[in-house]
């Protein structure tokens, strides 16, 4: 049986808490999402990859996309993936977040 994105990912949060990730994104409650400012990166269940609703292909304008976002002063990303998605895409888009220097992490939860 497959494990479901939501458990993935809440497993992924208890694991950013150890000590090894001290100096990560915070990462905040699934599916909480702070008043700050926001940038949303939605990942399709075709793969394609959405930030603030602009269409992004490949790892580098998906960095130049939240790199803008941050000059904006945005400091929060929301990501929303279809569940159809493998994890490690989810791990991969939170890295390139990390890259471009978004400092908050929430995700997007469908009840």
């Amino acid at each position: 049986m497959r494990p479901s994105v939501l458990a993935v990912l809440l497993l992924f949060v208890a694991l950013l808490s150890g000590p090894a990730f001290a100096r990560s994104p915070e990462v905040a409650t699934v599916g909480a999402v702070s008043a700050g400012p926001s940038v949303l990166l939605t990942i399709a269940a075709d793969g394609s990859i959405r930030v603030d609703s602009v269409l992004v292909r490949g790892d580098a304008a998906i960095t130049g996309a939240l790199k803008a976002a941050v000059a904006h002063g945005k400091t929060e990303v929301t990501i929303a993936c279809d569940k159809s998605r493998p994890y490690g895409e989810v791990i991969h888009v939170m890295d390139l977040c990390k890259q471009a220097g978004l400092t908050k992490i929430a995700f997007a939860v469908a009840p």
